[in-house]
């Protein structure tokens, strides 16, 4: 636990990405007791202290927020994609229409054994759908699934995870068990297209791939303690090779991210997930996320300094509102997210997206990374392409991030006010 605490010191006040090809400045020396502290009190005030100086540092200050829609400094698309994930936590649609006559089997023969599972107090396939409602069910035919789920699948997850749970597994047990076969079911394989599901969506050969990443670390700094353990990152088609190559040959690291992670090379990261064991304390995490993204604001606002044309300054970059984040802490997911406001990051955290102990809330986590992918090709990619790249606008998609955005808002609001 205290690697995190030394490698804070080491790398994140000086994680300004300078016109010097991004190579990071020099980090200010540990702190004695920093590297002393033994007790979890002692790491627990300690982090408080790194917090504190996270708060003022001269480059890239992070603060850690409660999301809080009043509050003016959280952009309008994080509210609606709050407003959007708060839909799938109350499990509206989220399991595809296809699926309802399975489940309804699994409870009819539940239904006809129902006496004999009660006199041997045995477990029914009925206990496991307890709290589903024709509501749960998508309404569409062909609903945003990259490919037909099987519900042993999800049982599969929910074994695993009373598993993890009962024999109290260690972190990895839990990223290879549980979160792992949610983020392939959710997303597939990497070769798994992204389907046009909707009117604002446009068919695109981009796609999305999560990439297990408990090896990467910072370009440039120490490999010291492990910062995120998933990446959902792009996967660009052949029509962006020559770009991305140059992209890489000017970044330090020759990538095309803040992290010298090879199999992150050449996929932009569009979304980090950072998992704890049971009891852990998520503050750390959340220093980690947030020391994390804001490596990647700062790289990104660097390199869209250099694909405009712009004379290099630490002001916010424009036209992305935000990158998402979750937090996985055994069982339970939750969403966060990073703004950027001037060359401060606000990491806001957190709301819950489900939980894999139950079919519903592995059903709600599922939704939500897919929903998490189509933004990540609608809104984060075409941002990507014309800010970053330097895309002239006949290579880039017609519709453009605000009309998506304002139709994502338009959606969002019909579906709040139908009462889900």
């Amino acid at each position: 636990m205290l690697d995190i605490l030394d490698w804070l010191h080491e790398c994140h006040d000086n994680l300004d990405t300078r016109q010097n090809g991004g190579r990071p400045n020099q980090p200010l020396a540990p702190l004695q007791s920093d590297k002393y502290s033994t007790t979890s009190s002692n790491v627990s005030t300690t982090i408080f202290k790194r917090l504190l100086q996270l708060e003022i540092s001269q480059f890239n200050p992070l603060s850690i927020v409660s999301i809080n829609r009043a509050d003016p400094r959280m952009p309008r698309p994080l509210k609606t994609m709050l407003n959007q994930l708060e839909i799938f936590q109350r499990g509206n649609e989220v399991v595809p229409k296809q699926l309802a006559p399975d489940v309804e089997a699994r409870r009819e023969r539940q239904r006809d054994s129902g006496a004999q599972a009660e006199s041997d107090d045995l477990k029914s396939d009925d206990d496991d759908f307890y709290n589903f409602s024709p509501s749960v069910f998508s309404r569409e035919d062909e609903a945003p699934f990259w490919y037909p789920i099987k519900l042993d699948d999800i049982l599969d997850i929910v074994t695993a995870t009373q598993m993890c749970t009962t024999d109290i597994h260690p972190e990895s047990s839990w990223n290879m068990l549980v979160h792992w076969p949610i983020f392939k079911l959710a997303l597939g394989t990497p070769d798994t297209n992204i389907p046009a599901t909707s009117a604002r969506l446009k068919t695109t050969h981009t796609r999305v791939a999560c990439v297990p990443c408990t090896a990467a670390r910072i370009t440039g700094r120490s490999q010291r303690s492990k910062i995120v353990d998933f990446c959902i990152a792009l996967q660009p088609d052949e029509s962006t090779s020559v770009v991305m190559r140059e992209l890489r040959s000017r970044n330090y690291g020759s990538t095309v991210n803040h992290t010298d992670f090879y199999p992150l090379r050449d996929k932009p990261i569009a979304l980090s997930a950072r998992s704890t064991e049971l009891g852990e304390d998520l503050l750390e995490a959340q220093a980690q996320i947030g020391v994390w993204q804001s490596a990647q604001w700062s790289l990104l606002n660097s390199q869209n300094q250099s694909a405009m044309g712009k004379p290099h300054s630490t002001d916010s970059i424009s036209g992305l509102p935000f990158l998402p984040a979750l937090f996985i802490q055994g069982s339970q997911w939750y969403f966060a997210a990073t703004t950027r406001l001037g060359n401060r990051t606000l990491l806001w955290t957190q709301q819950r997206i489900g939980a894999s102990d139950t079919v519903l809330g592995i059903f709600q986590i599922i939704r939500t990374l897919r929903h998490l992918a189509e933004w990540s090709v609608t809104v984060y990619w075409p941002w990507y392409e014309s800010e970053v790249l330097g895309m002239s606008n006949d290579q880039k998609p017609a519709e453009s991030i605000l009309d998506i955005e304002n139709n994502r808002v338009r959606e969002v609001q019909c579906s709040l006010d139908g009462g889900l």
